[in-house]
Formats: C-alpha cells, structure tokens, sequence
C-alpha cells in the first residue's frame, strides 16, 4: 500500500493520523478531568496545595491561553503530544481511562506509555522534514486507528450509564478556528461566530462565505440518527448534515441571524419531545458600505 505513495502523500497521511489522536486524546481527557476533578481540572491541587498536574505544564497553558486567548478553547488545546501522553499516564488519569482503552493495550500503564512514545520521533520527523519510513508510516497509521477505536469505545460504554442514550454534539469547529466542546448533556448548545484572536463577536458582509461542522458522537453511526436544519436560505448542508457551507446573502443580514438544527435519533421517543438536541449558530452580518 505505501509503496505507491509519493513521500509527501505517506507524510500527510502519518500526520494526520497522529493529529486525529492527539484530537481524541483531548477529548477523552476532557470528559473524565471534568467527571474527576471538574470544569478547572488543569488547576486541580493535592491536599499539600501543590498541583496534581506539573507546575510546568499549568504554567505554560495558563500562559499560552493568556497570551492568545481565542486560539485556544480548553487547556488542553495547549498541550503537544508528549504533554498528552503524561496526561493519559498520570497515575490518578489513568484508572479512569483504562476501561476503556484495555482493547489497545491490555498490559496496562507502562505498555500505554511506550506505545504512544513511540509516535514522539515520528511527530517530530514529520514536523522537520527528517528522513522517514515506511515502518515509522505503519507505527503511525496502525497505533493512531487503534487508539482512537478505543476512546471510541468510551463514549460507547459512557452511553449505557445514560438515562437517554441519544446522539449529541461532542464539538462543534468553524472555518474561522474557534472550536468548542459542549458540556454535557446540553438541550441546546449556542454557538456564536467570533474572531478567533479576540473572541468578540465576528461581523459579516454580504457575500462572505465560512463553514461549520458538528461532530457527533462517534458511538452512533450516521443511521441511527438525522440533522435537520432551518433557516437554510445561502446554506449548504453536507455530511449528512454534519457541515454547513453558509454564503451571506440579504435574506442572512441582520444583528442577530440564527440558523439552528435538530438532532433526531431514530426512535420512537425523543428526549426534548421531538428532538434529542438542538443547535442554534447565531452572527452577525451587514450589508455592504454605501460607495
């Protein structure tokens, strides 16, 4: 297979491989610090007042969110792969993800450890351009998928323990950068467009043109549930729903312009009555300045 593959084609595949699981990684960490420690894990202290986590990753997240606010949406997003990893391996972290990843690595914490450290050179081989092979692409490529299937497979048994277990938003990305991860369990997650270095509302002009995409949760496959979009005049819906490409037209100017959508599982009952979760994209657009 990678044999026929120029060297820049296997380059962007092993990247975006290894940026997909630095992605689930994220998320998964996300949702058990918050079940653990809650919404403020990243400065979570022991009882001698020292933090759970490295001082040196506290400060250098606290000081990369300071210093480009609207880049990042949750500390996480400031961490690089090694970072993640010691996050994934930290001794009161790791029991409360290793249910869920036992499929990838039955041998527990110190097998998870060498495993994803082993993708440490490889990142940096593709970050620099270094030499690369096509063992490093397996590791890559093989390693990531496998990881990713299990935090998969969290969401999946998180599922069980709901009272309603039906599709919801686990991140919502715009082609501006911003990114959110709803809380959860939300009835109606509110996504308002920004400017992504400010975070203050972005404005629009006829004519402009952005995308937003929904990421679902993965446990359910795109059968088992449908996105129903409303005010769709200059929208288009792809993905099944899962991506819109907006194109601002006179019928989308306005101070506060909403275009929502439902979340609708197959069922027969629906949580919210006759959906299970709505989305509402709320900007602002104005007409074009009088010549």
């Amino acid at each position: 297979m990678y044999l026929n593959l120029t060297d820049e084609q296997l380059r962007s595949i092993c990247r975006s491989h290894i940026e997909a699981l630095e992605k689930w990684a994220r998320l998964i960490l996300h949702y058990v610090l918050i079940d653990k420690f809650g919404p403020d894990y990243i400065h979570v202290k022991n009882p001698d007042d020292n933090y759970k986590f490295k001082k040196s990753l506290v400060t250098k997240s606290d000081n990369m969110i300071a210093e480009e606010p609207g880049r990042f949406s949750t500390h996480l997003d400031t961490l690089f792969l090694d970072e993640l990893i010691y996050m994934l391996c930290h001794s009161e972290v790791y029991p409360l993800i290793s249910p869920y990843i036992g499929n990838y690595c039955p041998k527990g914490v110190d097998a998870l450890r060498s495993f994803l450290n082993c993708l440490i050179p490889i990142r940096n081989k593709l970050s620099h351009t270094n030499p690369f092979s096509y063992r490093d692409a397996q590791r890559a490529v093989c390693y990531s998928n496998d990881f990713i299937e299990a935090v998969k497979y969290y969401f999946e048994e998180k599922n069980m323990t709901k009272e309603f277990n039906v599709p919801t938003i686990i991140k919502v990305t715009d082609s501006f950068g911003n990114e959110v991860i709803p809380s959860d369990n939300e009835e109606t997650v509110i996504f308002r467009l920004s400017a992504p270095s400010t975070k203050n509302p972005k404005v629009l002009y006829l004519g402009d043109q952005f995308s937003l995409t929904l990421e679902i949760d993965p446990s359910f496959q795109e059968t088992d549930y449908h996105i129903d979009w409303h005010g769709k005049d200059g929208v288009e819906v792809l993905e099944n729903g899962k991506k819109i490409n907006v194109t601002i037209n006179n019928k989308l100017i306005g101070e506060n312009v909403m275009i929502s959508c439902n979340i609708i599982s197959n069922n027969e009952w629906h949580r919210y009555g006759k959906y299970d979760q709505s989305f509402i994209l709320v900007f602002k657009a104005v007409p074009l300045p009088a010549v």
